[in-house]
């Protein structure tokens, strides 16, 4: 019986070790003065990212950014849909997957100073230190299968057990978590979309008009990240209509109009430039 025991128990750390095992490099940290929350950070290529999302309540100010868990979104204009959210509409998510935030909220200033919530250009200048070529990183177009052959959704993965297939890897140590995401309920979607199931980060930035999927509709719209548990890639979109509720990711330094900003060498301008005005503050 003890013997019985001992395996059990010895398989219980084999595992758990392995699943902690993922990422060989340092992690760095830093802590928010407004709730006194000690954020893990990692450096991905030249940049320092948070490696888990955001989950303060408070504007940089120190003002409360209102909860808008219960509210109908989809009766109010996109200006007024300035909230942050509970994963799934419960508070015991929080600690997993941190918040979510729309992007009425994030662009006026949501993360620790010395911090700003990562633009679509953040993104990109990330996605190819991870090694994506740059005609996928730039390309805006929805595009399911954008970095599938450099892995680079496996690479920003965890390898948690939160994802329900997961291939993830989290080389990078990312460590992206499938909150799913907050909707303003139009069309009659439910209230909460792909909690365990999938992950989707805000950007700070807006797509520029053109066409999105072969159908002609302005793309005023941000732009997000979306992983899925059975894909290696990383998608990037804009058809999400502004109060949707994402996670958040903050970036190291100060933020700045994106058309003040470099495009990463190598890039094209063209139908896919980037001509949203960024994440002002």
């Amino acid at each position: 019986m003890k013997k019985g025991l001992f395996l059990i128990a010895l398989i219980f750390i084999f595992s758990a070790s392995f699943a902690q095992a993922e990422y060989k490099g340092k992690y760095g940290s830093v802590t928010d003065s407004r709730d006194g929350y000690t954020y893990k950070t990692v450096k991905i290529g030249e940049q320092e990212w948070f490696a888990e999302s955001l989950r303060t309540t408070k504007y940089r100010g120190g003002s409360d950014i209102p909860n808008g868990d219960t509210l109908d979104l989809n009766s109010m204009n996109e200006e007024d849909r300035v909230f942050w959210f509970n994963p799934n509409g419960d508070e015991k998510n929080v600690a997993i997957y941190g918040r979510l935030y729309t992007y009425g909220a994030a662009i006026k200033g949501i993360c620790p100073n010395g911090w700003h919530a990562g633009t679509d250009l953040d993104w990109v200048i990330m996605e190819m230190a991870l090694g994506m070529p740059v005609e996928d990183a730039t390309g805006h177009h929805f595009q399911p299968r954008r970095g599938n052959a450099t892995k680079i959704g496996d690479k920003l993965k965890t390898t948690s057990d939160k994802w329900p297939k997961s291939t993830g890897t989290n080389e990078s140590g990312f460590n992206a978590l499938p909150a799913g995401y907050r909707t303003i309920e139009e069309g009659g979607h439910p209230r909460w979309q792909y909690f365990g199931e999938r992950a989707y980060f805000l950007t700070t930035t807006k797509g520029p008009e053109g066409v999105y999927f072969e159908v002609d509709k302005p793309l005023d719209r941000q732009i997000r990240r979306n992983f899925e548990p059975n894909r290696a890639s990383v998608t990037r979109d804009s058809n999400i209509p502004m109060g949707y509720g994402f996670q958040v990711r903050c970036v190291k330094g100060d933020n700045f109009p994106l058309e003040k900003q470099r495009r990463p060498k190598g890039s094209k301008k063209g139908k896919g430039k980037d001509k949203g005005k960024g994440g002002k503050k």
